[in-house]
């Protein structure tokens, strides 16, 4: 029989072609297959076993409860704590592994990385290499400022530095503190001394999460010198009384404060030597300027000189202050009463001093 001129239809991939789709198919089916043992191996520790946690910055305990799924009062017994506001950043708390299940979302060496320039992983819970490799890169996003390993808690909820015991204020007085109060509130009544409430409001410092700088305002009005007292204080969850509460003698004077401090802000950092700027309008136009430790112990004072007669105009002073290492740190101003009778609107905001040589220092 005659053969066929008609050409075929079949067609036939080339021989590598069939083999890179095979190869891809396989890889495709061995990855579905190990998701199962790859998200057991990073949400899970071994039951029974016990993991550590590194402290970072501005953690607290009952956050790190929350996070692990275990207790505040579980955490204190089991490393040997006498108070929940008694940890600090770099210490390494035990864990049980059967309380320390982490949720979907969260990784147990999230948890425990220390917040270095280069992130590192203390942990000893087990984690694949691939939940490792999430952690660095976690660590990094998180970090949080440095003030908050310098600025340690306080031993009461409420720690106040300004205004000054005994000061002469001008409207409007600025409150700077540091606090840790329920849901964050801080509560500020100004009232004379037959107890007339002459200004109140509230402001946010820390809470749950720890402590926290606040800072505001509190205006008012007389019309002669008188005697107020300033009062910051919590209100109770459990009863709604006023807890914590700090009060301040003070002398209240008629018109409008005279001098405000424009640099630093409470909260930043500085360096040596610490520029102090703002605007004043004082008798003969000069202000003092100074820095002092967090329990307000002086350290160093220069005289500045801004506006007078009326007019308000800029005033810029540098004071030299040594660190070797990152410290807490006072930087404050004032005009002394021409009648010898103390400091007028003095100010003092809380900041944090870092060595010269330091990243923060170039």
């Amino acid at each position: 029989m005659p053969q066929s001129n008609t050409k075929s239809n079949i067609k036939f991939i080339p021989v590598r072609s069939s083999i890179f789709i095979l190869l891809f198919a396989t890889c495709l089916l061995t990855w579905f297959i190990q998701q199962p043992a790859i998200a057991a191996d990073r949400y899970q520790t071994t039951p029974g076993a016990a993991t550590t946690y590194v402290v970072k910055p501005g953690d607290t305990l009952t956050a790190i409860a929350m996070r692990f799924d275990t207790t505040v009062a579980a955490l204190l017994e089991l490393n040997n704590l006498a108070s929940p506001h008694l940890i600090y950043s770099g210490q390494t708390l035990v864990i049980r592994a059967a309380e320390a299940t982490a949720t979907p979302g969260s990784t147990v060496p999230e948890a425990t990385a220390t917040l270095t320039k280069t992130p590192t992983v203390s942990a000893t819970a087990t984690a694949t290499p691939a939940a490792t490799a999430t952690v660095t890169a976690t660590a990094v996003a998180t970090t949080t400022p440095s003030t908050t390993l310098v600025w340690t808690d306080p031993a009461a909820p409420i720690e106040l530095f300004s205004p000054v015991t005994s000061g002469l204020y001008h409207s409007p007085i600025e409150v700077v503190g540091f606090s840790q109060t329920f849901e964050g509130n801080v509560n500020l009544r100004l009232s004379d001394s037959e107890g007339n409430i002459l200004a109140e409001r509230n402001t946010i410092g820390g809470s749950v999460d720890g402590f926290a700088f606040f800072h505001s305002y509190l205006r008012f009005s007389v019309t002669e010198p008188i005697t107020g007292v300033l009062e910051v204080f919590d209100i109770s969850a459990q009863d709604g009384s006023e807890i914590n509460t700090i009060a301040v003698p003070m002398t209240l004077l008629p018109g409008q404060r005279v001098l405000d401090i424009t640099h630093p802000t409470p909260g930043g950092t500085v360096c040596s030597p610490v520029v102090i700027a703002g605007y004043s309008n004082t008798f003969e136009a000069t202000l003092t300027v100074d820095l002092r430790e967090r329990n307000g112990d002086a350290i160093s004072q220069t005289v500045a000189m801004g506006g007078n007669l009326g007019i308000y105009a800029e005033f810029l002073a540098t004071l030299d202050a040594d660190a070797t290492t990152a410290q807490p740190l006072l930087v404050g101003a004032y005009e002394e009463a021409a009648s010898g009778a103390g400091a007028v609107d003095q100010t003092r905001f809380p900041v944090t001093l870092y060595p010269a040589d330091s990243e923060e220092c170039p």
